[in-house]
């Protein structure tokens, strides 16, 4: 596969942008005398070519070059640790030459003896931790609707149609462009931009944004922040709204699935939840903290805390799904409803700390109060 790379001078270094539909990368901080320098070269002579144009002494970019070549380059200069391939249907995100995420944005094929309904597509799996292991799980045989970390609504409603991008019934996310993309040496950002279409009409009538940003590993602790919002571009409202109320274990009358969801792997269990009350060890519908952590392991523990960004509406928002089979659910609107008229739309933001350790050993307290305050 070859790119293009082009130096525009000036702006500022260290940014990577990946425009829509185009092999093209924007190489930055190169020096060049020039407005303007186009040049097609392969992945495999990028860093060759790039110190025949004379730029040997200048730093380089190169999203998608394996990262062990780099040592044959020593005047060469890497800003960012990230890097991404993109093979069409999924975004792959390395960091340091090691996986962190898949981001999947065009629609996986269920497994053999799936329904193909549940075919999906926007969702994070897998998902690695900073030892490289797995944290999360897709298609799982108890809930084939769930899929590593997502975020989806199973009652929402508009022009007395039911929206349910959940169970993926009749309506699923669809993925229309890249709008942003850049990386740091501490930072990497990626946004998408979707719709929710049914599926017999074509009918879309919310369009989704969503950041998603890596922090570079710290301390054996993978942080991903989520900023995802959503927005009625269709001329009728669209009311958001919790599943509807189920007996189940976690009692009778319990409702309000839907919003901002991980997945572990159910072969990790059994699971220990810790909310800010300390260790919950039953299965809630509601819970009122601003974060929770669900860890895992016997010998070497680890776990993955999400925490309620200060900003969302309701905070610290009630709203929590702990399943001990393997669920953990910031769920908003939760059991009441929310209203989008035409043209309105409404943001969330969750952190999520993939880390080594249980929630007392790496912190998740004091991690849940520094991005509190900001940090």
């Amino acid at each position: 596969m070859r790119y293009t790379f082009r130096s525009l001078w000036p702006m500022r270094p260290g940014v990577r942008m990946l425009e829509s539909d185009l092999e093209e990368f924007w190489i930055l901080d190169f020096g060049l005398k020039t407005t303007k320098h186009d040049f097609e070269i392969t992945r495999r002579d990028a860093l060759k070519s790039a110190l025949a144009a004379g730029m040997a002494s200048h730093s380089l970019l190169v999203p998608g070059l394996a990262f062990g070549c780099a040592g044959a380059f020593a005047g060469v200069e890497l800003l960012s640790p990230f890097t991404t391939s993109d093979d069409e249907q999924r975004l792959i995100v390395m960091e340091g030459g090691k996986p962190v995420f898949v981001y999947n944005y065009a629609p996986v094929a269920p497994p053999t003896g799936v329904s193909e309904k549940f075919r999906r597509a926007n969702y994070l799996h897998p998902v690695h931790g900073p030892d490289g292991s797995v944290v999360t799980e897709d298609f799982p045989a108890d809930h084939h609707h769930h899929r590593g970390i997502f975020w989806a609504w199973p009652n929402c409603s508009v022009n007395d149609r039911k929206l349910n991008v959940w169970e993926l019934d009749g309506a699923r996310t669809v993925f229309q462009r890249w709008s942003g993309m850049d990386s740091s040496r501490t930072l990497f950002r990626v946004q998408a931009q979707n719709v929710w279409r049914f599926d017999d009409d074509g009918f879309a009538p919310i369009e989704e944004r969503a950041w998603l940003m890596v922090h570079a590993l710290k301390d054996g602790q993978r942080v991903i922040d989520f900023d995802l919002s959503f927005k009625n571009i269709v001329d009728a409202d669209v009311v958001f709204q919790g599943s509807a109320a189920a007996a189940g274990s976690a009692g009778a009358g319990a409702k309000g699935y839907g919003g901002f969801c991980y997945r572990p792997d159910a072969a990790n269990t059994p699971f220990t939840f810790t909310a800010a009350e300390g260790r919950v060890s039953d299965d809630r519908m509601s819970c009122e903290t601003p974060w929770v952590d669900i860890s895992w392991g016997t010998g070497q523990k680890r776990g993955v805390t999400m925490i309620q960004h200060r900003d969302n509406p309701g905070y610290p928002h009630p709203g929590w799904m702990l399943r001990h089979y393997g669920f953990l659910g910031a769920s908003w609107p939760h059991t009441a409803s929310h209203t989008l008229n035409p043209g309105e739309s409404f943001a969330l933001r969750y952190r999520v700390i993939v880390h080594e350790g249980d929630a007392q050993t790496y912190g998740a307290a004091d991690a849940a109060a520094a991005f509190a305050q900001g940090r």
